[in-house]
């Protein structure tokens, strides 16, 4: 270090530091020595020792090995996770995990104008008309495009909503929108949304009608509000439907695979989904022969209704005798590709059984129908009555 560099330097630490501290580093600077108290005490510990990491001494195929026999042990859909997690390490350009938002600036209060807007958000969230966006739209997971005449027809309900002053309706229930047993004001949006992809001989009898999340598990959201679990249970249904289908193997293919070829194999590949994201289209859920599975594995009675069509679905290898009380699952099909609940309550009329279940049903389970043979018979006659006719195997998907 040149002389005038020494006293630039000294002048330097002077500024900055305590005068005698900075001086007494300058003069052992100048005098080559540095003693160790001067130090902090965090560079006091380190070491001039090499460092290693045993890489070396590791077996490669042994720990391969091992990862291989830990993840061909564990169940199907943690080896699923696994194996996403290492293809993710070892192709990050292949993954499909993207990095986390990171929300900038959220400090301090929000400004009065984005306060007023939220309270509006918040006013016209918890009205009840639109206060559910999807409810009258097509299904998102559909290519289901509203013609012009549906769009009419919506517009014309929407002038049939409750109005102030002469001409009052009831608050209490929705008898003169023809559903005189769901209750409170908040289930027009609903009524107005499905009531025409609803067969009207059912609006007396239904209580209750729920939209679930479009995202191509519809179907197995609504079996589970059905069954009186959330829809977030999807999962589980197909799961459930699965081992079913596994369990019974032999039997299943004898009912399915007569049908077509492979008809077993089809079906199940619709049902074994069980990732995160929006299920693709062959993945929905397919009726009827889904719900030929759903009466059997949760022993329940499954109504598929739909303008194209009704059916019921009983179990087909037990009888009426094995439960108590008989549970219902009720579905409807709308906008061609969309799934929805709905509770049926009281006497109402039981669609004809499908054929497949008249087909390969035991001699117990044919008491099924033998129980609920009047309620059969009625709906038989109303059809009859309406001159509809209903085919038995019309196939729908959502």
């Amino acid at each position: 270090m040149l002389p005038n560099e020494e006293f630039a330097f000294g002048t330097s630490l002077i500024r900055k530091m305590d005068s005698h501290i900075a001086i007494e580093l300058f003069d052992n600077l100048h005098s080559g020595r540095i003693p160790l108290d001067a130090l902090d005490v965090f560079w006091r510990k380190l070491d001039l020792k090499p460092s290693f990491v045993d890489d070396e001494n590791v077996d490669v195929d042994k720990v391969l090995g091992q990862v291989r026999n830990k993840i061909i042990s564990e169940p199907d859909q943690v080896k699923r996770s696994m194996l996403s997690r290492i293809a993710g390490v070892v192709f990050p350009s292949k993954s499909n995990k993207k990095a986390p938002v990171v929300q900038e600036d959220t400090r301090g209060r929000p400004t009065l104008k984005k306060q007023q807007q939220r309270k509006q958000d918040v006013a016209r969230n918890s009205s009840f008309i639109g206060s559910q966006q999807s409810k009258c739209d097509p299904a998102r997971h559909s290519s289901y495009i509203a013609s012009q005449d549906s769009i009419q027809a919506s517009s014309v309900i929407q002038h049939r909503l409750p109005t102030k002053g002469k001409g009052k309706q009831p608050q209490d229930d929705n008898a003169y929108l023809g559903f005189p047993l769901i209750m409170g004001k908040d289930a027009v949006n609903n009524i107005n949304c499905f009531k025409d992809s609803i067969p009207s001989v059912f609006h007396p009898y239904i209580s209750h009608i729920q939209d679930v999340n479009p995202d191509g598990n519809c179907g197995f959201r609504s079996v589970a509000l059905g069954l009186g679990l959330n829809e977030n249970r999807w999962l589980f249904i197909r799961q459930q439907l699965l081992q079913e289908m596994d369990n019974k193997e032999e039997w299943w293919r004898t009912v399915f695979d007569r049908v077509a070829f492979q008809e077993y194999n089809m079906l199940r590949h619709t049902i074994d989904w069980q990732d995160v994201k929006a299920a693709p289209i062959s993945r929905w859920m397919s009726m009827p022969y889904t719900g030929l599975l759903i009466a059997q594995r949760f022993g329940v009675i499954v109504h598929l209704l739909s303008i194209a069509g009704n059916q019921t679905f009983f179990p087909l290898w037990f009888g009426p005798n094995v439960h108590a009380q008989h549970q219902t699952v009720s579905l409807v099909h709308v906008n061609r590709a969309h799934f929805i609940h709905v509770k049926l309550d009281g006497d109402f009329p039981i669609p004809t059984p499908n054929a497949l279940w008249n087909l390969h049903r035991n001699d117990d389970a044919a008491k099924w129908e033998n129980i609920y043979s009047d309620r059969i018979e009625r709906f038989k006659k109303i059809i009859a009555t309406n001159g509809s006719t209903f085919p038995q195997y019309f196939t729908t998907h959502g």
